[in-house]
């Protein structure tokens, strides 16, 4: 084995594939060390007095504590550990410039604050305690049931996505083009359980032989081949495949030593401050050199006929196959029916709107639904991507993108606007629900007052028609889809703040990560998938129905709508809808009524914070 050509390749393929392979590692370092989860060490001296400060390694140890008191069943102990946790958390935040972040407020806040602060353990263990009601006896099964969990989790997810990164790595050796979603392979063939007991084996065997020191040492590389052989043939069985491991490891432990040994210099670079440096080159060239690594072994093992090669029968993940074998195969989808002529107009090309639907319009659907199909297989066909059905297992039948919702079309003007009013309705629903749910009263949300919030239906309309030329990369349009939707709710805010003296219809202070208190993190994350599910569900879903109601009730309904929305346009302008759960941010926040209850909703305490705002009001 020449090393350094080895290593020369790997930075051949890590370039091809940077970020997407940056983006693998990330999750793989993740998983890594997520396995050692049940290694933490915990300090049980440590109370709820010991709080003092908020940095991370208090908190670490606090979170510890919790677990530790739990264990030991001082519920009360642990429960006031938590909650001190949780309220330096609360006081804590900082300030980049504009940019506030913050853990008082909202949804991620309160899903950080439980995490960080081991409520969610304190949650568990009332549940049980409350079934069993006894804590002695409430301890020992939060213990076994949390040991399971984590056991669970390290095996089923943790050490099958081990396996799943490699096969990543190995498609990206060769092939240009590789889907995320391959990492869900294992899903595809069925072979998730079995992958989990091979790691499992593997795992045992390593752990008792690490009870012998250097026997640890040696089949540390014995069984450096087993992710990879159960990635290439995940339904070899755990015992073969260990024994695979050790025939094609056998004289090439002290060179796969020295390979690894050859990363100590990455290794120091490494340790530079915020761990950067590793994770985005150290990691993805290592696993990108130890796929190359894996692919010598393998190509020396069937040269030289060793016993048990044969399972290593996934030939196209390490060559490619011939075009005449592809064409063969892929037959059925070579075979499309020729487009028909079709020119977009100037409005059509830069927004994606038609005046009215047409036979015109019908053909130039038809016509990217072929093209969209012809070049899913084009790639395959031209040996840029992994030929699936080339693999030795049948993977689950591939879902081909269905006509009836395909995304990229024309909308009609008529069309678009019953889309507006629909998101402007929902999100009229959606907001309003939440007040209710929250605060036990119904409150007609939004500026306006009539049942709509036309910041939804403005902000799904302009990702519709303004990212009409990204809806062919989901990734981009996402992107491109909460800055637009973010762009849109902090203009409105400033601009309702402006003509309404300093009014507030929403205010994200106190949110995590939110910008002058008009959007936030959640927020934005909401409406970049909310965004996706218009352009790829919704709006396709929608389109279809409207296409179907006859053209002079469609207009005669869109006029009816635009005369009603205009009224009120008018009027709120002088009258603006405001008062209780409306406009009155600065009174909630004093209160912390909406925070107390969405706090409560994940600590599992709904009912308790409900009564005690209950008395509060009352008093």
């Amino acid at each position: 084995m020449n090393r350094k050509e080895l290593k020369k390749k790997a930075k051949v393929n890590l370039k091809k594939h940077y970020w997407l392979l940056v983006v693998v590692c990330i999750f793989l370092t993740l998983a890594v060390n997520g396995g050692n989860i049940g290694n933490t060490q915990v300090d049980s001296s440590y109370t709820s007095e010991d709080l003092v400060e908020t940095g991370s390694d208090s908190i670490g140890a606090g979170i510890g504590a919790v677990y530790d008191n739990l264990a030991k069943g001082n519920l009360d102990e642990g429960k006031a550990l938590s909650e001190n946790i949780k309220n330096n958390k609360k006081e804590a935040g900082s300030k980049i410039g504009m940019l506030e972040i913050a853990y008082s407020r909202g949804v991620l806040a309160d899903m950080v604050n439980n995490m960080s602060s081991g409520m969610i353990l304190v949650t568990f263990f009332s549940g049980i305690n409350s079934i069993v009601g006894q804590e002695d006896m409430a301890s020992i099964i939060f213990v076994i049931l949390s040991l399971l969990f984590m056991f669970f989790v390290w095996m089923f997810i943790f050490n099958v996505f081990k396996v799943a990164c490699r096969r990543f790595f190995l498609e990206a050796r060769i092939y240009d083009t590789v889907s995320i979603s391959r990492l869900l392979y294992l899903h595809n063939v069925k072979k998730w359980s079995k992958v989990a007991c091979s790691m499992l084996l593997k795992s045992v065997y390593q752990t008792l032989w690490d009870m012998t020191i250097i026997g640890g040492i040696i089949k540390h590389y014995s069984y450096f081949a087993v992710p990879y052989i159960v990635a290439e043939n995940p339904d070899i069985s755990p015992k073969k495949a260990i024994a695979l491991s050790r025939k094609m490891m056998y004289g090439h432990k002290w060179e796969c030593f020295k390979l690894e040994l050859s990363f100590v210099g990455w290794y120091l670079i490494s340790l530079l401050p915020f761990g950067i440096f590793e994770i985005f080159f150290v990691t993805p060239y290592e696993e990108m050199t130890y796929s190359e690594y894996y692919a010598y072994l393998r190509k020396e093992a069937i040269e030289k006929n060793m016993e048990g090669s044969e399972l290593l029968n996934d030939t196209y993940l390490f060559e490619k196959a011939d075009p005449q074998l592809l064409r063969e195969v892929y037959n059925d989808k070579i075979i499309i029916e020729e487009e028909q002529e079709y020119k977009e107009n100037l409005l059509e090309r830069i927004l994606g709107i038609v005046p009215f639907y047409g036979k015109k319009e019908e053909i130039y659907r038809r016509n990217m639904f072929l093209k969209t199909k012809k070049a899913e297989t084009d790639v395959i066909l031209e040996g840029k991507a992994y030929p699936k059905r080339l693999f030795t297992m049948k993977e689950s039948k591939e879902h081909e993108k269905n006509e009836y919702l395909q995304p990229l079309r024309h909308y009609s003007i008529t069309s678009v606007i019953l889309m507006f009013f629909t998101f402007s309705m929902v999100g009229w629903i959606w907001e309003v629900s939440l007040h209710l749910i929250s605060d036990g009263e119904f409150v007609n949300r939004g500026v306006l007052q009539g049942p709509w919030l036309p910041i939804y239906g403005s902000g799904g309309i302009l990702i519709l028609l303004l990212l009409y030329h990204f809806r062919r990369k989901p990734w981009l349009e996402f992107i491109l889809a909460v800055i637009l939707a973010g762009t849109v709710e902090y203009y409105t805010s400033w601009y309702l703040e402006l003509t309404h003296n300093g009014q507030k219809w929403w205010d994200y202070t106190g949110y995590f990560l939110n910008l002058n208190g008009r959007v936030c993190a959640e927020g934005l994350f909401v409406f970049g998938l909310g965004g996706m599910a218009i352009v790829y569900f919704l709006a396709p879903l929608l389109d279809n129905l409207i296409r179907k109601i006859p053209f002079k009730i469609v207009v005669a309904v869109c006029a009816c709508l635009l005369v009603l929305y205009t009224a009120d346009q008018i009027y709120s302008s002088k009258h603006p809808n405001t008062g209780k759960g409306i406009t009155d941010y600065a009174d909630e926040r004093d209160t912390n009524d909406s925070s107390l209850f969405s706090t409560s909703l994940y600590s599992g305490e709904c009912i308790y914070t409900l009564e005690t705002v209950s008395m509060a009001r009352n008093h």
